[in-house]
């Protein structure tokens, strides 16, 4: 996990949240649940999703998505760049953070769906 945050520590997520995040992988069963989501991903659930981007299906609700500017999401194509694939009403923008915003940026993340909730209800 702390791989995953700007700092290369776990100091941003408070020590009780912490143990909400690894109490999963103590349990075997909550393991095999994971292990069998990213299955899914990447056969049944990407078969059902070509699909429907085949036939050019989208989403248009209004979509935000966030992601965190140090890690793998801000690579070479952003979750934005992604998206746009998928959606026609989306919003967006990289966090100050790694891949726990709220926890390593909180007043951020707030900012960005409070301004995000407002802009959709008019």
């Amino acid at each position: 996990m702390a791989s995953q945050t700007r700092s290369k520590n776990l100091d941003a997520i408070d020590p009780r949240a912490l143990q909400h995040y690894l109490a999963p992988f103590r349990d075997p069963s909550r393991v095999h649940a994971m292990c069998e989501d990213y299955r899914a991903g990447a056969y049944a659930d990407y078969e059902i999703d070509k699909t429907d981007f085949e036939a050019g299906k989208k989403i248009t609700i209004p979509m935000l998505a966030l992601w965190g500017d140090a890690g793998i999401a801000s690579a070479a194509a952003t979750p934005l760049d992604t998206w746009k694939q998928w959606a026609t009403n989306l919003s967006g923008a990289p966090v100050d953070s790694g891949h726990f915003l709220p926890e390593e940026n909180p007043d951020a993340t707030a900012q960005a769906l409070k301004a995000f909730f407002v802009a959709v209800q008019g």
